[in-house]
This record gives structure tokens, C-alpha cells and sequence, in this order.
């Protein structure tokens, strides 16, 4: 098996895989899972930690990937970085982009209507797992907001590109997309049931984009959207009212 291959699994590719599929759940189990416990005990400057540690991670795994595609010379389409055409493709930008339009909808929603706070404060209120992630300070705001930018990038290009892309070497290309599906959902366990019933939720979505649009700007797109939007709406949801304008 060669170091490089343009159009095939080489030794680097593998490594990458085993960094992504055995080596991420570790580092949720042994790294983060502790940033996780002192957050959920409201350790002073934990939630920065986990954000850092959240934005370090991504991209120490996202530039090495695009370093080794380079240099293997590969077509950045595969990647999922091109644009195609058709009306299969069209669809997914459509999709991409009326699931967008919902969580906009829902966050002002939210921001405007006392009655739709009492209501989102309620839904939030049942995911304990997912909570501990949201920012509670205008600081952790701030760095919430960068750490959903880095994962609406960062997560697509490994999970929706380079993960379907490997795995589709090997098994049918619906197959490869179940299996990055599965492995992405399985990393977000630590928002408890009703967290990962979300997670699954738009990872079907981001993953049907993907597959109809044969590109992973719009589920990139999607992706910070929905990150940056359902953490912006829990902020307003758990702001006492007298501070609402």
C-alpha cells in the first residue's frame, strides 16, 4: 500500500481514519470528558476550556487532511469543495437552505415572542447534555460563536467529505454515508437522549444535502447556521425577561 494515492486508500488515509473513528471517541472519553464533568459542575472558565479544546482538535485534524489531499494530488471535488449541477443538486441547496431558513425563523422567534421563550426555555430544560456545551457568559458567547464556525467547517469536510469519500472506497456510497452518519452522531452522545435525537436529526439532513448537492458547501453553510443559531436561541430562551428588550 503506498504513503500517497491519488484516486485510492493509501497508509496516511488510514491513520486518519483510525485518528477519526477510533481515536475522536477516545478523546471524548478521556480528554473532554473531563472538561465536560467540571463544566456540568460549573468550574470557573471550564466552558472556555472546552471550546478551545473543541477548536484545537478540529482543526488539528482538518489541516493535516488537507495537507495529505494536496499532496496526493487528489480532485478537491472528491472532497466534496466542488459545485455540481442538475436538478439533484439544486435540491440540495434547496434543502440546505429551508433548514437554514428554520433555524433562523426559530431563533427570532424566540428573540421576539415572551410566550416562544417560556416554550424554548422548557425544551432546554430536558437536554441537560446539550446545555452544558451552550454559553452561559457573554465571553463564552463570544467563543461559542467561533467554536460553531470552526464545526460548521471543520465536521463537514471530515465527516460529510473525507469520511464518505474513504469509506465509499470500499462500500456503496449509501453505506459509507450511514456509517459517517452513525460515527458523527455517536460523538455527540454526551448531549444526553433528546440531544442526540437533534444530532441525528440534522446529521440526516446535512448528509442528504451532501448526497443530492455532490457538494459540502451548503451542508457547511447549514451547519454554522444551525450551530451558531440554536446557540444563540438558548441564549435568549435562559435571559431572565427583565433584561429582554
Amino acid at each position: 500500500m503506498p504513503i500517497f494515492s491519488p484516486d485510492a486508500l493509501s497508509l496516511v488515509d488510514i491513520l486518519l481514519a483510525c485518528l477519526l473513528v477510533i481515536g475522536l471517541p477516545l478523546e471524548g472519553e478521556l480528554a473532554r470528558g473531563g472538561v465536560l464533568a467540571k463544566v456540568r459542575a460549573g468550574a470557573p472558565g471550564a466552558r472556555i476550556r472546552l471550546y478551545r479544546q473543541t477548536i484545537f482538535m478540529l482543526w488539528g485534524l482538518t489541516l493535516p487532511l488537507l495537507v495529505v489531499w494536496a499532496v496526493a494530488g487528489r480532485d478537491w471535488a472528491a472532497l466534496g469543495f466542488g459545485i455540481a449541477g442538475g436538478w439533484t443538486a439544486l435540491a440540495g441547496w434547496a434543502l440546505a437552505a429551508l433548514a437554514c431558513g428554520f433555524f433562523l425563523l426559530q431563533y427570532f422567534n424566540v428573540r421576539l415572542s415572551p410566550a416562544a421563550r417560556a416554550e424554548a426555555r422548557k425544551v432546554f430544560s430536558k437536554m441537560d447534555g446539550a446545555l452544558c456545551f451552550l454559553p452561559a457568559t457573554e465571553k463564552e458567547r463570544g467563543l461559542y460563536r467561533l467554536t460553531g464556525l470552526t464545526a460548521g467547517i471543520t465536521e463537514e469536510i471530515l465527516f460529510r467529505g473525507y469520511l464518505i469519500w474513504a469509506f465509499g472506497l470500499i462500500v456503496p456510497v449509501w453505506a459509507a454515508a450511514a456509517a459517517s452518519l452513525a460515527l458523527f452522531v455517536f460523538l455527540h452522545r454526551y448531549q444526553g437522549r433528546a440531544g442526540l435525537i437533534q444530532v441525528a436529526g440534522i446529521g440526516i439532513v446535512l448528509t442528504l444535502v451532501v448526497l443530492l448537492s455532490g457538494s459540502t458547501w451548503p451542508a457547511i453553510a447549514l451547519h454554522i447556521v444551525t450551530d451558531i443559531a440554536n446557540g444563540e436561541t438558548a441564549w435568549q430562551a435562559t435571559q431572565p425577561e427583565d433584561t429582554m428588550a
